[in-house]
């Protein structure tokens, strides 16, 4: 069994984090902890070897240049995994720095990914793109993809409603008055 530590404010001394932080790495264990919190005890965390990072809600690093995304990046493991149900949300940068956590370098250093695959894809999608931008748009958006598509897996809810036995979702909406003091 694996030991699993939540490192979130709790009051403890700076001091017992630490020191949770160095045990649960030495016996492999497992530490879950918010990106706020990789942030603030990035020094001790950053210089323990993890086996494994799992980042949920992994679309939170998209901005490379981020403090979050940078500390998360120096995170010394030889496996890491992205979660997330929106990997891209507005542009093919925000691509490149879930990707370049997952398996850096694969897609080059940022200014040749927007040289080679960001700017001629955006040019190709605008409504006034010559003929030589949409095919070139196309060309290295099916470069990117092909690129990409082995590191990625996608799961709709439907497949996986399929497989998991979950019971169906039930909402109910409840209408509270207000106090007088939430009033005031």
């Amino acid at each position: 069994p694996f030991r699993v530590a939540i490192l979130h404010e709790t009051g403890s001394s700076t001091k017992k984090k630490v020191k949770l932080i160095r045990e649960i790495a030495s016996c492999h264990g497992i530490l879950i902890t918010s990106y706020s919190y990789m942030r603030l005890m990035q020094d001790n965390i950053l210089c323990c070897d993890w086996h494994y990072v799992i980042l949920d809600e992994g679309h939170k690093i998209r901005n490379p240049c981020a403090a979050v995304t940078l500390a998360c990046k120096q995170l010394r493991t030889s496996h890491r995994i992205i979660l997330s149900g929106s990997p891209i949300q507005n542009n093919l940068k925000e691509l490149w720095s879930l990707f370049d956590f997952v398996f850096p370098g694969k897609l080059g250093t940022l200014p040749v990914f927007m040289e080679q695959f960001s700017v001629p894809i955006t040019l190709g999608g605008y409504s006034n793109a010559s003929s030589v931008q949409v095919k070139t748009a196309y060309k290295c958006a099916c470069v990117l993809r092909d690129t990409i598509n082995p590191y990625l897996l996608r799961r709709m809810k439907a497949d996986v409603k399929m497989s998991v036995s979950l019971p169906d979702k039930n909402e109910q909406v409840l209408f509270c008055r207000l106090t007088n003091e939430q009033r005031d």
